[in-house]
């Protein structure tokens, strides 16, 4: 009592001189694990930190069953992390090699694979916390070593262990805080494994079990991507839209919308698929989505003989800003087609200087100009190729003059059409897993 009167009071030399007392005149006492903690605690509170380590360590050599031993550790970890010039590994090191498997050794094996772990060293993590789950079976600690196993297994690239890892934790431990992200990592590990059919299985049952989990939006993107890649179209439509009805308006909802709109398009739902571009384009003001979507839903009723409602679509794009846009630009080039098969060369031609003028692309924009000044050529001699000669009657005849030489073949202003993002096939990434 008056040696932790003297530690309460921060008269640490006077402490120490107390509990120093209690060890070399009682050394069958009950209070030797306290008292070499409270040392410990001295020399740490003194900045002495090679001592409270040198005490922290007899604390739980000797008395690895003692409450104050699991104390000692903790002050331990809080001298490295002070000071990381000490060698934890070495000072853990030396209290796992103890001979005989008891609760000081087990202990200092996991926390030297935790500490690993939180080094991002996850190679040297996977030695102890493996060695940990094989000798050290019935520790208290075993439930989070398997998981940080597994975290580990998975930041190496060993997905294979990874999953054998989270599989086995997400059996075992079903009412543990870290259940949803072992069946989120399990997913993602047979992900990367390109076993679609087991992630998906995991990726449903986080969404089943934790509806409202932090983990439930990526865990449903990448149940989508699953089932998209495994042909269930169906089931990944159904998917995709939970996930947007979760994530609101922002730019993951408009990836989902356009996972969408590409599995409705791929299956001939052109009503679907255009009531989903519609969708994009409403929820897209002031982004490139918009215009992208308004683009395809030209290209839509084109390709399904909706020419009058494609050119529509294609000319209310090109009054969008703003004007350097590919899909405005992609827009224009078909208007330029359709306007061609009409003959309507200056509309044509308008169109192409309007290319001109706004790609960025130089060789586009030469082939734009050239273009356009054929066409305002052909324009030209198509009304010059009507005249009047005297008729037979006295009256005057219309004759048609020879057709004007073709202009050299359409350069394409743009060299191809732009291409569209594509969601990531590497799964989602989750919260941080280890939070």
């Amino acid at each position: 009592q008056i040696a932790d009167t003297w530690f309460r009071a921060q008269k640490y030399a006077e402490s120490a001189g107390a509990y120093d007392a209690i060890i070399t005149k009682y050394p069958k006492s009950d209070k030797l694990a306290l008292a070499w903690l409270r040392l410990a605690q001295v020399r740490y509170n003194l900045k002495q930190d090679a001592q409270a380590l040198e005490q922290a360590k007899t604390a739980v050599s000797k008395y690895p069953e003692a409450p104050e031993a699991a104390d000692a550790f903790d002050l331990a970890e809080a001298v490295f992390d002070r000071s990381p010039a000490y060698d934890f590994t070495a000072w853990f090191g030396d209290l796992a090699a103890r001979p005989g498997a008891d609760k000081t050794s087990g202990e200092a094996v996991f926390r030297l694979g935790r500490r690993h772990f939180e080094k991002k060293d996850f190679a040297a993590a996977v030695a102890a916390l493996k060695k940990f789950s094989v000798d050290y079976i019935s520790h208290p600690s075993i439930k989070d070593a398997q998981f940080y196993l597994g975290e580990a297994y998975f930041q190496t690239g060993d997905m294979e262990n990874a999953a054998s890892v989270f599989d086995r934790f997400a059996k075992n431990y079903q009412d543990a805080k870290e259940h949803p992200v072992a069946l989120f990592r399990l997913g993602n590990a047979y992900y990367n494994q390109k076993k679609h059919e087991e992630a998906a299985r995991a990726y449903a049952k986080l969404a089943e079990l934790y509806p409202a989990s932090e983990y439930i939006k990526p865990a449903l993107f990448n149940l989508a991507l699953c089932y998209k890649t495994t042909g269930e179209t169906d089931r990944a439509e159904e998917t995709y839209r939970k996930y947007y009805d979760l994530t609101g308006k922002t730019d993951d909802a408009l990836a989902a919308l356009w996972e969408i709109f590409n599995i409705q398009k791929t299956r001939g739902d052109v009503a679907g698929a255009l009531k989903t571009l519609t969708q994009i384009y409403g929820e897209s003001e002031g982004k490139e989505d918009g215009l992208e979507a308004m683009y395809y839903m030209g290209e839509l009723n084109y390709e399904n003989r909706q020419p009058d409602e494609a050119r529509d679509y294609w000319e209310r794009l090109a009054q969008q800003k703003p004007a350097g846009s590919a899909w405005r630009l992609q827009g224009l080039v078909k208007l330029g087609e359709i306007y061609e098969g009409e003959k309507n060369y200056q509309e044509a031609a308008r169109v192409y200087s309007d290319i001109a003028r706004n790609s960025d692309k130089p060789e586009v924009a030469k082939a734009a100009a050239e273009r356009a000044r054929s066409l305002l050529g052909m324009n030209k001699a198509a009304s010059d190729k009507m005249r009047t000669l005297p008729g037979m009657d006295g009256g005057e005849e219309a004759v048609e003059e020879p057709a004007a030489a073709e202009p050299p073949a359409r350069p394409a202003p743009a060299k191809k059409k732009p291409v569209r993002r594509t969601v990531k096939k590497q799964p989602a990434a989750a919260p941080s897993a280890t939070d």
